[in-house]
């Protein structure tokens, strides 16, 4: 595990080795680097360092997927900015909603007013259901419909993730991934990717396929 402040160092370097080792390459499709390792109580990267990290990541792969969730405000400005499509995750609840709205409008005054390309995710649906939106208030709420939501499983997903087991091999996982969040995916990353259950299992095939069976493995 490194920094990402470690990376702009390789990168302005032009140290392959050392950036090769920084990375976590499961297949010759996916490649993740291992950041996440600065301090919690220290500044983050400078921000032109790390549109080094940004640039250098984008002449070597095709699609560089990003989680902005605990990321501090200035990276997140620059990868918004930057950003071919952007996943906005929200939960069914006021305040998250609230949240989820005010982002959107400083996504859309970041990128010149435009939000064709942020799709709307609820996570989380029925984990209060006395005291959640509903779905149809929502869609008014955030001026759009939700183009996926992901019902709280914890059986499903939490399990699966302590257990060290493959999301995919659920069936409830298979199933919220082929109807929630599969059509986002193949739009933003994939126009072929499709996953199957087979035999009792998940067979992946196409970019999205093996991504996904990299990435959830441990």
């Amino acid at each position: 595990m490194t920094t990402l402040t470690s990376t702009a160092r390789l990168i302005e370097a032009r140290d392959e080795e050392g950036l090769k080792r920084t990375m976590h390459t499961s297949s010759d499709k996916l490649s993740v680097l291992a950041a996440g390792s600065e301090p919690m109580l220290s500044n983050p990267i400078e921000e032109e360092k790390f549109e080094h990290v940004i640039d250098g990541l984008m002449a070597k792969a095709p699609v560089v997927l990003a989680d902005l969730s605990c990321a501090d405000a200035p990276l997140k400005k620059i990868v918004l900015s930057r950003a071919q499509h952007i996943i906005l995750v929200t939960s069914p609840m006021v305040t998250s909603l609230r949240l989820a709205r005010a982002a959107m409008k400083e996504v859309a005054a970041l990128r010149g007013g435009a939000l064709d390309d942020i799709s709307l995710v609820v996570n989380m649906q029925g984990q209060a259901k006395n005291h959640e939106v509903a779905p149809s208030d929502i869609e008014i709420a955030m001026d759009r419909k939700p183009e996926a939501s992901i019902p709280f499983l914890p059986s499903t997903f939490i399990a699966n993730e302590s257990e060290a087991r493959l999301i995919l091999e659920d069936k409830d996982g298979l199933d919220v991934f082929n109807n929630a969040l599969l059509p986002i995916l193949k739009r933003t990353v994939s126009s072929s990717a499709s996953v199957e259950e087979k035999g009792g299992g998940a067979e992946k095939s196409g970019f999205l396929g093996g991504f996904l069976t990299k990435i959830t493995s441990k």
